[in-house]
């Protein structure tokens, strides 16, 4: 039997049994899957221990007092370092899934006692993996360090960027956007008036370019939204003012400067007709791969809430300007915006709505080059209606990621994410692929939080409650969904402040970015705003 396979084995029926016994502990109390504590940050080092460990398997001895791993972390990689009583030079890092136990040997004839790992945040198995480092005399006698966790280390990968606001007053974070790279990032402050770009170069990112976005009534913004395109050489913001007026503003980049090359102020019905106002907090943005291509949405209440009306409008670039705005013609069921997504060409439009017997439906507009196509696609009885329901499409629009809230029981509401995909064309037929439900929630305030790359394999899902937050990085893979990375172990120690303001992931699903309302690691006085890039 090979030793890659002896450890597999032994570790998956014996150390195994031990990581699952205290993983819901493994954070707060420090318990450590071999039995004994480890005297350091809980659940992160093997640290030392009275007591040598049970054999891996016939050739390989856990020896904590004998070979010792240390875990640190920084923006793209693991630090790994070891401490050998007796000293050798022949030493091999290993990782295992604490679910299976499957091993793999991520480096082998190591003569330093350090190694690092590259890794990307947003991909790495931050719950479930599991590393050792061992030394080998012979293939017959070797020993390892304790198997460690890095499930908290997750918090030293990521990038920060700051705003230059010292009041939480500010709302920079209220949208953000990444390029398909997620090399530009753009943030918006809607009390400024202002858009940040971001470059993102190894986990560096550095301001590019402030900009101006100015709303025509020359008022405060309520709310202002950001749209990048693939490449990143087109920004589009749509801008709500105080006196209920829609703007969207097109930059291009110019060499290494961005111009506002066009202002648009699209024609609304008259929201006084509507017995109400618009509400800002639905306005929604999306913007064509190619930046030629956009669509805005806004929804209007009455002073009791209760929904009036419904836009979306579609528009595209010409020569020397933008055409006038086509209305999609909406069904009569209410859709619950912001629920809308598209996808990467616009082709394809995806909005969430509501029958009058209150359950959540998914309908889809496609343009067939000469008119906007509508189609009442499917119900989905078994979620929530509710007005924060949230909708994802993939690059090709064959496939959608819808996310809601299951019925309420007395252990709070579950925040669940539906994957559904398309069995012909031109996608008229819908089928449920798989589902991951989240821990439930008691709180009802609660607001559901929802992004997804192009490939729909990589999402963040959570939600945001007054002093609480929530959010997991999920990933799907052949219909078996994983959570890898849960957040809020940090957060809820950290902050009672908003944590989960906004969030966004590149098309390629390798970075995200979330805002904040306050910054990580900071002392509790300074409340600038800032945005967490994981990479």
């Amino acid at each position: 039997m090979s030793i890659q396979q002896s450890v597999t084995d032994r570790f998956a029926s014996s150390a195994l049994q031990r990581f699952l016994a205290c993983a819901l502990l493994l954070f707060i109390s420090g318990c450590n899957p071999s039995g004994s504590n480890s005297g350091d940050e809980p659940g992160l080092q093997g640290g030392t221990s009275d007591e040598t460990i049970g054999e891996l398997s016939d050739d390989i001895l856990i020896a904590p007092d004998h070979l010792q791993l240390n875990i640190s972390a920084q923006p793209g990689s693991l630090v790994f370092s070891w401490v050998d009583a007796n000293v050798g030079n022949n030493y091999s890092l290993w990782s295992a899934d604490a679910r299976t136990g499957a091993a793999v040997q991520l480096a082998e004839n190591l003569i330093s006692n350090e190694f690092e790992l590259p890794i990307n945040t947003l991909h790495h198995d931050w719950n479930h993996a599991r590393y050792w480092v061992q030394k080998c005399h012979s293939a017959d006698d070797c020993v390892s360090s304790l198997p460690s966790s890095v499930e908290s280390h997750w918090i030293d990968t990521l990038s920060q960027v700051r705003s230059n606001q010292t009041s939480i007053s500010g709302k920079f974070g209220q949208s953000v956007a990444m390029n398909d790279a997620g090399t530009l990032l753009a943030i918006t402050e809607p009390g400024e008036s202002s858009a940040y770009l971001y470059s993102n170069f190894n986990s560096v990112h550095a301001l590019e370019q402030t900009l101006m976005v100015k709303n025509p009534t020359d008022e405060p913004l309520r709310a202002l939204r950001a749209a990048l395109s693939a490449t990143g050489d087109t920004a589009v913001f749509a801008s709500w003012s105080a006196t209920q007026k829609l703007a969207l503003h097109v930059f291009d980049r110019l060499g290494p400067t961005w111009i506002e090359t066009d202002t648009v102020i699209p024609e609304l019905p008259d929201a006084s007709g509507l017995g109400g106002l618009w509400q800002p907090d639905t306005l929604q943005l999306q913007l064509a791969a190619d930046g030629n291509a956009l669509v805005v949405a806004l929804q209007g209440r009455d002073s009791s809430g209760v929904l009036r009306d419904d836009v979306v409008m579609h528009m595209a670039r010409q020569s020397f300007n933008w055409e006038s705005p086509t209305t999609l013609p909406l069904l009569t069921d209410a859709t619950r915006l912001p629920a809308l997504s598209s996808s990467s060409s616009l082709s394809k439009i995806h909005l969430l709505g509501t029958t009058i017997t209150n359950e959540l439906t998914l309908h889809q507009y496609s343009w067939t080059g000469t008119f906007w196509e509508e189609q009442r696609i499917v119900s989905l009885p078994s979620l929530t209606a509710s007005v924060d329901a949230q909708v994802e499409t993939s690059t090709l629009g064959d496939s959608v990621l819808v996310s809601a809230w299951e019925s309420t029981s007395t252990v709070g509401r579950s925040p669940v994410a539906w994957k559904m995909t398309c069995s012909d064309n031109p996608c008229t037929q819908w089928s449920a692929e798989s589902s991951f439900r989240l821990t439930p929630t008691k709180h009802a305030e609660a607001q559901l939080r929802l992004t997804a790359n192009g490939d729909l394999n990589y999402a963040l899902l959570g939600w945001q409650a007054e002093s609480e937050s929530a959010v997991s990085v999920l990933h799907v893979d052949n219909s078996v969904w994983s959570e890898t990375l849960s957040l809020p172990y940090a957060y809820s120690q950290l902050s009672n402040r908003a944590f989960v303001s906004a969030i966004a992931i590149s098309k390629q699903g390798n970075a995200a970015i979330i805002s904040s309302i306050t910054a990580l690691g900071l002392d509790a006085e300074d409340v600038r705003s800032s945005a967490l890039v994981l990479d």
